[in-house]
């Protein structure tokens, strides 16, 4: 009995798997990816008082930044190197690190987050200013419509969103003279939406 049991089933199952199979409708595409390397449409380069700062050892770059589009490109894992002068009230670094818009989209929703990670640096501020540089009038940091009042400590961790609606963002470092040596991450990321 069980091997008659055996032999149906098996015979039931010959016929039924080709016409699940047979059934069955398949079809199949096939599409060809390649990557290959782009500029990036938002990045880090060297302001334009970059090269003077740098001739006095105030600021320079761990790497070679990569020329792009007339800017030069700092690529990510490079560190900054920024020093104090010992003894004067403040260290002002007027638009020496500038943020590039490439995308030609200031009127789409575009954000930036410049966030600092750790607290190395005892004391410090990073200034920016969208579209106009940054300049000192003696008292304040000023752009060419108003006083730059909100600084990004460079003293604690810190998360900093800012709308993107320039093609530039410039960046002005301040330490005072007191700055002892220490170091903190900052990290750039942004977002298209």
């Amino acid at each position: 009995m069980k091997i008659r049991k055996i032999a149906y089933l098996s015979t039931l199952f010959a016929f039924l798997l080709p016409a699940l199979v047979v059934a069955t409708v398949v079809i199949s595409y096939t599409y060809t990816i390649t990557t290959s390397t782009s500029q990036p449409p938002i990045f880090l380069a060297e302001g334009p008082n970059y090269p003077t700062a740098s001739s006095l050892g105030l600021i320079y770059l761990s790497s070679t930044p990569t020329s792009i589009s007339n800017y030069y490109y700092i690529t990510s894992g490079t560190t900054i190197y920024i020093n104090a002068v010992s003894g004067a009230g403040n260290t002002y670094l007027l638009n020496v690190l500038e943020i590039i818009n490439n995308t030609n989209l200031q009127k789409v929703p575009t954000y930036i987050w410049i966030n600092i990670t750790g607290n190395g640096i005892s004391s410090g501020s990073l200034y920016y200013s969208q579209g106009s540089e940054i300049f000192f009038d003696g008292s304040e940091l000023k752009n060419s419509t108003e006083t730059l009042t909100n600084p990004i400590p460079l003293s604690s961790s810190s998360s900093n969103q800012i709308h993107l609606w320039q093609s530039s963002v410039y960046i002005a470092i301040v330490l005072p003279g007191s700055t002892v040596s220490g170091s903190a991450t900052v990290t750039i990321q942004y977002t298209i939406q």
